[in-house]
């Protein structure tokens, strides 16, 4: 049970460390945001990202704490999955902030 947990948070670990931006998207255009080189849509899907990458690995986390009796655990995933949904939350302000900025 213990190494299905662990194969289950590498998966995550790796899942999350693919996902993060990549240097090669870096390239400068007139529509980056504030102090990225990365393009705006490209940042707001990143954080997007993100945020599921969190809240997912959060789940399991907790669900993993569920198997083992670990209270440590599921408060630490429940922790991770409200970080994940406050993630996702700002990079919704952000999209649309920048609609808001299109629009007037």
């Amino acid at each position: 049970m213990k190494s299905l947990i662990v194969a289950l948070l590498a998966v995550v670990t790796l899942l999350t460390s693919l996902l993060s931006p990549v240097p090669a998207l870096a390239l400068s255009s007139p529509g980056t945001s504030l102090g990225s080189p990365y393009p705006l849509p490209t940042v707001l899907m990143t954080k997007k990202i993100d945020a599921k990458a969190k809240t997912a690995e959060g789940r399991l986390q907790s669900a993993a704490g569920d198997l083992t009796g670990k209270n440590e655990d599921k408060i630490k995933g429940a922790a991770k999955q409200v970080q994940g949904s406050a993630m996702n939350t700002a990079a919704n302000l952000q999209k649309a902030n920048k609609n808001a900025d299109k629009t007037s």
